[in-house]
């Protein structure tokens, strides 16, 4: 491959890939440039650093979350095979990674991790619409606001996405996912059992 034909989406998608297989530290620059045919000096050219490219690999990732989930959110069907359906597909593109890809992000590049985290309420107030849409037919419970259920969701994915509690509960994701499921739909739906006050 001649090095003038080399994008920058090219390196980001050769970039994912590796770290896929391998992890996001035994990944070198060198190993990248070397798999594309450019040179250290061109890939420079295109990132600043290694962390900028894997800040880019995660904003690719992120991106195509986003696609997927408005895609699912501006669809048809009721707000809980919504929740279902975002929880699956969010859940398919993460398996992609390694078992270890989030801790190891956010112990070797601590900036992208919290940007990725921060990215990730790009699509919250879609979100509140299928939860208010939710009560409107009368699924989801009346008796808090769309958006204080959207922010109990948002704290019940954060603490159960974090690595750590993957390392805590020996949970792997797919079992986490499945947790997360159970715990909105079980606290979200209105024909929830009562608990006593």
């Amino acid at each position: 491959m001649r090095v003038s034909k080399v994008s920058k989406a090219q390196i980001i998608e050769r970039a994912r890939s590796e770290f896929i297989s391998r992890g996001f530290n035994a990944v070198r620059i060198d190993d990248i440039a070397a798999a594309l045919g450019m040179s250290k000096k061109t890939f420079y050219r295109h990132f600043a650093s290694k962390e900028d490219l894997v800040r880019a690999v995660v904003v690719a990732t992120m991106d195509g979350i986003f696609a997927d989930a408005v895609e699912i959110i501006d669809g048809t069907g009721g707000a809980f095979a919504k929740i279902n359906a975002l929880i699956e597909g969010i859940t398919r593109r993460l398996a992609a990674l390694s078992p270890g890809a989030p801790a190891e992000l956010q112990r070797s590049f601590p900036a992208v991790f919290e940007e990725m985290m921060a990215r990730r309420h790009k699509f919250l107030q879609r979100y509140v619409a299928v939860i208010a849409n939710g009560q409107r037919r009368r699924e989801v419970r009346r008796d808090y606001s769309p958006q204080a259920l959207c922010s109990a969701t948002v704290a019940v994915i954060e603490a159960l996405g974090q690595p750590s509690f993957f390392e805590r509960s020996g949970l792997d994701l797919t079992e986490t996912a499945g947790l997360i499921r159970d715990f909105l739909i079980g606290g979200l739906s209105s024909r929830r059992r009562e608990v006593p006050r």
